[in-house]
This record gives structure tokens, C-alpha cells and sequence, in this order.
């Protein structure tokens, strides 16, 4: 207890104690005594707290950058929020949280980006993950609450009015160290942005704590060397994703559903995507330049039906998948075959669309190879999925 010569001397009463300086000299300062409630003479302070505890180790896919517990990954192909958002998450995380303790190192991580591309130079804007609902306000996509005190919105922002709304990272020089926020509304298509998207890190395996087996005390024996056979020539495997085993289907099948009554859940206005898009035998699967595509509004498990006119024996259904932008939306989309209108009450056909097969530009789902599934309805649904369902043809090969 390092006090003054002559310390403590304030008595039998509640005191504390301070560092005393005499002098200019701090390198071996001493304690002098102070009562707690001394208001003559106030002084400096010290705080201290427990320190932050170490960010959790972890790893990060190929292409993604670590800070802290999380990874990030810059997106520079431009797309809308909606486009964005569903992307990142589809690969596990979300849009990132722009917040006031990753701001610095998201600061650096876009400054490392090549913009020689950019003409403007805000055509290389960077979405983030705040959205702005009327009603609700503004919240992180994922729906937790946004640190009001931390909105470094850029000056005169936001201005785009009471409507859902995204903010994006500005660019309006080359300097990006010190970045703003730009408002933009959620279904934007004329200008489009690049992206940041962040998720946990994941946690690596820990070493084998298993000994190694001790050594052998015998010398093994000499290995057999018999004469290896030579191996029938192998058929080279279908690299389709999934792949399908041959299926021979016991009469000739044709498509039965171009220019059949259709119907979806909804249609996204001002798009010019109705149902109909999907028979109409244009296999174009480019949205927007081929103008042949359904497109719903982003909802929550949207729909597709057609109506057959009659039950035909259906063996296989073809879904030519948009390729512009965003084939992974259908991703999770289950088809349903029967006599019901009520296409909920219809059983399944084939798998659900997962995996890769989502991002194909033909998919095949097989209804039965021998024994086909009887139907006059045909149904495509997004199954636990809150987003827009395209779909650029669907064939119904019946027999």
C-alpha cells in the first residue's frame, strides 16, 4: 500500500484513497487519504472494467474475410436489396449490420475494391442490411433493433419518403475511409448496387485427442502380388445435378400443359409476369430480355398451378429456370400432381429442388418411371420460404 509519508492521517472516518502528485514526476507516485464526501477539493479519476473477452475463433469460406466472430464477403455484381438479402442468405448469414464496431473494418475491406469499373463512381454503391417498413421503422433484416445512435446516414439522407426502404453504403469519391449511408427503396431495379453479406464464422474441428496405435512388434508380411484384373470399361456419369438413374418410360410422352389454364398466388405489379409466362412454350430464360418468365411478389411460400383439362398419367415435369438473375429463388420448390383444384390436398411428385439443382437452367423432376402419377392439376410451390417465384416454362410430360 504505497502511501504518502505521513499517510493516511484523515482519521476514523469513510475515506478514500487517490494518487498523489507533488510533482511533475509520476514514474513513482504515492496514496494520500481523502474523505468520501470531500467537495473542497475534487480531483481526476480512474476507471476500469473487465475487458471485452476474445473474439470467438472460427473459419471463413474461400472468398470471405474474418473480423471478429463473423465473416464478410463483398458482392460486386450489381443487384437490387431484395436480390441481395436473398442471396446472402441463402448462403447461411444476411446483408450486414453496418454498426458502430465494424464500421472502421468495413471501411477498409470496400477501400481494397477495384472501382476503375465504376463510371459513376456511386454505381459501385454497397447495399447493407438496414430496411426501413412503414409502421415499423428501421431494423436490421434480420428484424433486431438498430442502435439509433450509430445512423451514419450521408447529408440530406434519407429523403426517399415513407416507403419500404434500404440503406446502401455511398460512394461519392474514391476515398472510401469514411463512408455514408444513401436510402434506397426495397424493389429498386433502375439503379442496382453491389453488396456486403456477413455470417458466423465456423468453428474448426478439434484435433483428434485419440493416442496413435503404438508401433507394430512384428514385421508385417510381404504383401500378395497377384495378378490385378482388368476392370470392365466404366459408362462416363452423368454430371447433372442430382443425377438421375436411367429411367425407360413404357409409352412415348409429350408435353400436355402449353396454353392450359394457369394461375399463381400473385403477380408483381408493373412486371408483366403473369402465370400464363410459364406455358406459353418460350423457353427463354432470361426475365427480362425474353419477357417470358412468371414472376410473383415476394411472399411467403408463393404458387404456381396449372389446369390440365383432363387426368392424364404424368411421368416427369420440366421447369426451365431463370438464368439472368436469381436462379436460386426456386430453391426449396415442391410439385404436387392430382385431381384436386385444392393443389395442398394433391401428393407430392418426385424431390424437393435443393442443393445446386436450384441454380440449373433445366430441372427434371421425375413423377415415376413404370407407374406414372395421375392428375389433372399440376402445382409448384416454394415450401417454408418467404420470396418471388419465377419460372420460365413448365412441362408436363405426360403419356
Amino acid at each position: 500500500m504505497p502511501w504518502q509519508s505521513g499517510e493516511p492521517n484523515n482519521g476514523d472516518v469513510e475515506k478514500s484513497a487517490e494518487i498523489e502528485l507533488r510533482s511533475s514526476d509520476w514514474s513513482n507516485f504515492s496514496w494520500n487519504d481523502r474523505p468520501l464526501d470531500y467537495e473542497i477539493q475534487k480531483s481526476w479519476y480512474i476507471c476500469q472494467k473487465p475487458a471485452q473477452p476474445p473474439p470467438v475463433e472460427g473459419e471463413c469460406p474461400s472468398g470471405w474475410k474474418q473480423f471478429q466472430s463473423k465473416c464478410y464477403y463483398s458482392g460486386t455484381n450489381r443487384i437490387s436489396w431484395l436480390d441481395a438479402d436473398s442471396y446472402c442468405k441463402d448462403q447461411g448469414g444476411q446483408l450486414a449490420k453496418d454498426t458502430s464496431d465494424v464500421h472502421s473494418f468495413l471501411s477498409t475491406e470496400v477501400a481494397n475494391l477495384d472501382t476503375s469499373g465504376c463510371s459513376p463512381i456511386w454505381f459501385c454503391n454497397l447495399y447493407v442490411g438496414l430496411v426501413y417498413r412503414p409502421g415499423e421503422g428501421y431494423k436490421w433484416s434480420d428484424g433486431s433493433a438498430v442502435d439509433e445512435s450509430f445512423m451514419p446516414w450521408q447529408s440530406g439522407e434519407p429523403n426517399d419518403g415513407d416507403v419500404e426502404k434500404s440503406a446502401e453504403i455511398e460512394l461519392r469519391s474514391s476515398d472510401w475511409s469514411n463512408f455514408s449511408w444513401n436510402d434506397r427503396p426495397l424493389d429498386y431495379e433502375i439503379q442496382k448496387s453491389w453488396y456486403i453479406c456477413q455470417k458466423e464464422a465456423s468453428t474448426p474441428e478439434p484435433p483428434p485427442t485419440q493416442a496413435p496405435p503404438p508401433p507394430p512388434t512384428e514385421a508385417p508380411p510381404p504383401p500378395k502380388t497377384e495378378r490385378p484384373k482388368t476392370a470392365a470399361p466404366q459408362e462416363p456419369q452423368t454430371t447433372n445435378i442430382p443425377t438421375l438413374p436411367p429411367c425407360e418410360y413404357p409409352v412415348p410422352i409429350h408435353n400436355v400443359a402449353e396454353g392450359r389454364p394457369t394461375h399463381q398466388s400473385s403477380d408483381k405489379p408493373k412486371k408483366d409476369g403473369g402465370s400464363e409466362k410459364a406455358v406459353d412454350g418460350n423457353k427463354d430464360s432470361d426475365l427480362k430480355k425474353g419477357n417470358s418468365c412468371t414472376w410473383t411478389n415476394k411472399e411467403y411460400q408463393p404458387y404456381w398451378q396449372v389446369d390440365l383439362g383432363q387426368t392424364y398419367d404424368i411421368y416427369e415435369v420440366v421447369i426451365t429456370n431463370r438464368q439472368d438473375c436469381c436462379s436460386h429463388r426456386i430453391k426449396n420448390a415442391q410439385i404436387r400432381v392430382g385431381d384436386s383444384q385444392n393443389f395442398e390436398e394433391n401428393p407430392v411428385c418426385g424431390t424437393m429442388i435443393i442443393g445446386k439443382m436450384s441454380r440449373e437452367e433445366t430441372i427434371t423432376i421425375r413423377c415415376g418411371c413404370e407407374t406414372p402419377m395421375k392428375g389433372q392439376y399440376v402445382s409448384i410451390q416454394l415450401i417454408d420460404k418467404e420470396q418471388m417465384l419465377h419460372l420460365c416454362e413448365v412441362e408436363v410430360m405426360a403419356g
